[in-house]
């Protein structure tokens, strides 16, 4: 999925930098181009195999760290959530739990790359990951007008 388009965009991926809403990004862009029919019929084929499905998205790195990505992201889910799919999203959060541990005093462990979670590391991971980054995926996906909500693996005992 682009994540680079436009507000007013209809969704087209693109590696071309974002255009001023409104205008197009170069010649191809435009409306009726070979480029975006064929575009569009390639993506036809995908949309038809997975409306009507769950599609689990893993969410994390760069994309959450510039606010155009994040406003970029929730623009790409919200059109998966038109085309008629049902996006779950999966997401990361590592730097910002690292952030509030040193905050709080606290050290993140980390043994061949993989992160140890003590008992005390791990109420301030949840709250990190369920309240702070839970919370501001879900009001980015709702203000590019998306319909979600947010869940903990906790939450009805799902892990």
């Amino acid at each position: 999925m682009s994540r680079s388009r436009p507000k007013d965009s209809p969704g087209a991926p693109s590696g071309d930098p974002p255009a001023e809403p409104g205008k197009s990004s170069g010649p191809d862009a435009a409306p009726g181009s070979p480029k975006v029919k064929d575009l569009l019929i390639e993506a036809l084929s995908y949309i038809s195999k997975f409306k009507g499905q769950v599609v689990v998205i893993k969410y994390g790195g760069a994309a959450m760290v510039q606010e155009a990505s994040r406003v970029a992201f929730a623009q790409d889910i919200v059109l998966l959530q038109s085309l008629g799919m049902f996006p779950v999203i999966v997401h990361g959060g590592g730097p910002e739990v690292s952030k509030a541990l040193k905050a709080l005093g606290q050290e993140a462990e980390f043994v061949e790359g993989l992160r140890v979670t003590s008992e005390e590391n791990l109420r301030v991971t949840e709250m990190v990951l369920s309240g702070t980054i839970n919370q501001a995926i879900i009001a980015h996906l709702n203000s590019q007008g998306g319909n979600a909500v947010g869940m903990s693996g906790k939450d009805g005992h799902l892990i």
